[in-house]
């Protein structure tokens, strides 16, 4: 049988005993049998992560050892360890393997990573070299989950802090468009961004903040136009002309925008010249 397979596989590093159905982790329910391996992995993270945290915190050790010592389920390794000790990318793994879809828990989640590495890091350089970092990590785990990756609240929150620690404008969406983010698609949210037309960029220091990454995503389109498809290239250069005439339309509106008003006015000629 397969949980006996399982069971065996787990044998040499766990002492695997017949847990029964697994218990609901926040209203999901797991398989039972053939979710024990991946649980694993889970745990085997989780004890990473605690093992870290052994040095300074005398109750890490104890947990190190717990959960070397038996497999737990997935909700005993959110509630008693990742959530006990603050673990925060073990809060997102165990989500992920839950298929647990909580919009606004797993968007705190990935708040509190983001603060974590920023906080742990002393320069400008060395907070913007780690955060890229971590969200390629992540990226690669999650990116393919959707709910565990969500894409419109990291932009939101990455944008923010480029803002507050004045990283060069547009490092957002280059990094993101590194990562093979589709393009059409990064377009699609910052032009809603961009529409909200927020305080919060002037609050933070830089009220041309979101408008300058909104021109790179533009830019970034419009140096690859010529590969769409000519089926969806008018449709997508569209969505680009009508982001640029917002862009536009708030340069206008205050002095001292003549750059960023000669830059759009050049991307929506290069447009023009793509349309099939």
């Amino acid at each position: 049988m397969i949980v006996l397979d399982i069971k065996k596989e787990l044998a040499s590093e766990f002492d695997v005993s017949d847990k029964g159905q697994l218990r609901h982790f926040l209203g999901m329910e797991i398989e039972r049998e053939v979710r024990w391996l991946e649980i694993a992995r889970v745990q085997k993270n989780v004890l990473d992560a605690v093992s870290e945290n052994a040095a300074k915190n005398p109750e890490a050790i104890k947990a190190a050892n717990e959960l070397n010592k038996s497999l737990f389920d997935i909700t005993q390794l959110y509630e008693n360890y990742a959530d006990r000790f603050s673990l925060w990318e073990c809060k997102l793994t165990i989500l992920n393997c839950s298929h647990h879809n909580d919009p606004l828990l797993i968007e705190s989640v990935w708040s509190h990573i983001i603060e974590n590495v920023i906080n742990s890091a002393n320069s400008v350089q060395e907070k913007a070299t780690c955060l890229f970092a971590k969200i390629e990590a992540l990226f690669k785990e999650f990116g393919e989950s959707g709910h565990c990756f969500p894409l419109a609240f990291i932009i939101r929150e990455l944008e923010l802090k480029a803002c507050q620690l004045k990283l060069p404008e547009g490092i957002v969406p280059e990094k993101l468009a590194a990562l093979n983010i589709d393009l059409e698609l990064l377009m699609e949210y910052y032009s809603r961004m961009i529409s909200i037309n927020e305080r919060i960029w002037a609050n933070e220091g830089n009220e041309w903040h979101l408008v300058q990454s909104s021109i790179r995503v533009i830019s970034l389109l419009s140096n690859n136009a010529h590969t769409l498809w000519s089926r969806s290239r008018r449709r997508i250069i569209g969505k680009a002309q009508d982001m640029v005439s917002v862009c536009l339309n708030i340069c206008y509106q205050k002095p001292g925008t003549e750059r960023m008003q000669q830059t759009l006015k050049e991307l929506q000629c290069n447009f023009q010249r793509n349309l099939p």
